[in-house]
C-alpha cells in the first residue's frame, strides 16, 4: 500500500514537472515581450529592457524556470 502511494506521488510530481516545463517552453516561443505589453505602446526600449531585467525575463528560459520552481516550492 505504501509502495503504491509512493509510486503515484512520484508519477504525479513527474507529470507536474513535465506540464510546467511544457508551459514555460511554449510561453517562451510566443512572439513579443511581456514587458512591452505591460508597459503599453508608448514605452521606450530602455523602459522595456529595465522591466525585463527586474522581472528576470532577460535570463535564459531554463534559469527562469528554475527560479520559478524554487519560488513555487
Amino acid at each position: 500500500m505504501l509502495l503504491t502511494v509512493a509510486q503515484r506521488l512520484g508519477r504525479s510530481l513527474l507529470v507536474v514537472l513535465l506540464v510546467t516545463m511544457g508551459s514555460v517552453g511554449l510561453l517562451s516561443l510566443a512572439p513579443g515581450s511581456a514587458a512591452a505589453v505591460m508597459l503599453g505602446e508608448n514605452a521606450t526600449p530602455e523602459q522595456i529592457a529595465d522591466l525585463e531585467h527586474r522581472l528576470g525575463l532577460d535570463k535564459p528560459v531554463w534559469e527562469q524556470y528554475l527560479s520559478w520552481l524554487g519560488n513555487a516550492v
